[in-house]
C-alpha cells in the first residue's frame, strides 16, 4: 500500500465521483467504503505501474546523465586551467616545492 500510496490519494475522490455519479455508490458508509476501495485500489495500482514508475526511471536516467555531463565539464575546465596556467604546481615542485617572489616598494 505504501508503494501506491500517493496514487490512491490522487485517484480515491475521481473514483468516488465516478461510482456516485453512476449510482454504484451505496449510502451505507462502510459498505460504500468497500465499494469504493476495491477500484480506488485497482486505479491507484495501474497509475503506479503504467505512469509513475516509468516516469520515475526516466527522471533517474536523465539527472545521472546530466551528473555524468556535469563531471566531464568539471574535469574538462580542470584541464584547461591546468594548461592555461602552465602547469605552475608542477614547476614548483620541481624547484623544490618553495616559491619565493621578490616585493618592491
Amino acid at each position: 500500500m505504501g508503494t501506491i500510496s500517493y496514487g490512491f490519494y490522487l485517484w480515491h475522490v475521481p473514483v468516488l465521483m465516478f461510482l456516485r455519479g453512476h449510482g454504484l455508490l451505496p449510502m451505507n458508509p462502510a459498505l460504500g467504503t468497500l465499494v469504493a476501495l476495491v477500484p480506488a485500489l485497482a486505479v491507484s495500482a495501474l497509475s503506479w505501474f503504467a505512469l509513475e514508475r516509468p516516469i520515475i526511471a526516466w527522471a533517474a536516467r536523465r539527472n545521472q546523465r546530466g551528473r555524468e555531463e556535469h563531471h566531464l565539464q568539471r574535469l574538462e575546465a580542470a584541464q584547461a586551467r591546468k594548461a592555461w596556467s602552465g602547469g605552475g604546481a608542477d614547476r614548483r615542485a620541481a624547484g623544490g616545492g618553495r616559491e619565493v617572489s621578490t616585493v618592491r616598494a
